[in-house]
């Protein structure tokens, strides 16, 4: 991990540092003019195909998790498709946008279309594991009963063991608040504790269990919240914290797409347990990237994450 001497300004990066990603998002920005729009589908085609070129299935979760919400209220994605209707990524592109529509609007119009869009795709490219993570997003949208989602879940994990995308949308779905309970959302978490290797892109999932269920805490109010912070020192949520601090530590732990995702989560935790002297660290090491989650949770994201990284340096230095 690098110490950066200067502080940058804080700023909120859906991108993250993938920089070609960010370079499809300003292009999206702009006025859908007719030019415009063959510009931004053509922005939108590379950076997908570029990752599924690479077989890197991670950063394509990744950049059809951001681009997905950023086209969901135009029309981009059926322009795509209109484009190269029989292209798979392009196919798959627009399934993925409407899964992103449905949980805007808590509901899918036409699901059966969707499944069978990845089902074409999976059948086109057999590799990617990229179509069974939709399906598992899908299938929790639907509350689908735990055999019929554990089954696309094995289709995932045999293509891309460690695959992040469907791992949270497991953690989310056997949630006491999804269609789950304690009981299975304690084993899911345990499970990954046990298997995931260090450098794997799942590594920091049981953290982001564990600020979930603090962050929840916290916005439950009453005695809970007021008492919240000294969940910190529980057995599991400082085991959770000190891994968390010791994996972002490790060699090749910043290649992962969504690494500054994870940082940004434990950044949050740290400040929250008083744990001063290591979020100075990490902030550092986040260059002044913010992520709208955990920060957004108690107010603006980037006012947020500003005053928590100068209250852990004038808490160290003091």
């Amino acid at each position: 991990m690098s110490i950066i001497s200067r502080r940058p300004k804080p700023r909120l990066l859906p991108e993250l540092d993938d920089q070609e990603l960010g370079k499809a998002l300003r292009l999206l920005v702009r006025l859908p003019t007719p030019n415009m729009i063959d510009i931004q589908v053509g922005a939108i085609a590379a950076v997908v195909k570029a990752a599924d070129a690479q077989r890197d299935w991670d950063r394509k979760a990744h950049r059809l998790a951001i681009l997905g919400p950023v086209v969901a209220g135009g029309q981009l994605s059926e322009q795509w498709l209109r484009r190269q209707p029989n292209d798979g990524e392009a196919l798959l592109f627009k399934a993925w946008v409407d899964v992103v529509r449905g949980r805007l609007n808590g509901s899918i119009s036409d699901a059966a279309a969707i499944v069978r869009s990845c089902s074409r795709v999976a059948a086109d490219n057999p590799e990617d594991p990229t179509p069974w993570v939709l399906l598992v997003a899908l299938y929790r949208l639907l509350r689908r009963p735990l055999p019929e989602i554990v089954g696309v879940w094995n289709e995932v994990v045999e293509r891309d063991p460690w695959n992040r995308y469907a791992y949270v949308e497991m953690l989310d779905y056997l949630s006491p608040d999804e269609c789950g309970s304690h009981l299975q959302w304690m084993e899911f978490i345990e499970m990954v504790r046990a298997r995931t290797p260090p450098d794997a892109p799942t590594a920091g999932l049981e953290l982001t269990a564990v600020v979930r269920r603090y962050v929840k805490l916290l916005q439950g109010g009453g005695v809970q919240a007021l008492f919240s912070h000294s969940a910190w020192a529980q057995p599991w949520e400082a085991a959770a914290l000190e891994q968390a601090f010791r994996l972002c530590l490790s060699p090749g732990f910043l290649q992962r797409a969504s690494a500054l995702a994870d940082l940004n989560t434990l950044a949050y935790a740290l400040v929250e347990a008083e744990r001063f002297s290591e979020a100075t660290a990490v902030f550092q090491a986040l260059g002044g990237v913010v992520t709208s989650w955990p920060w957004s949770t108690s107010g603006d994201a980037v006012q947020r994450y500003t005053k928590a990284a100068e209250r852990a340096r004038r808490r160290q230095a003091a």
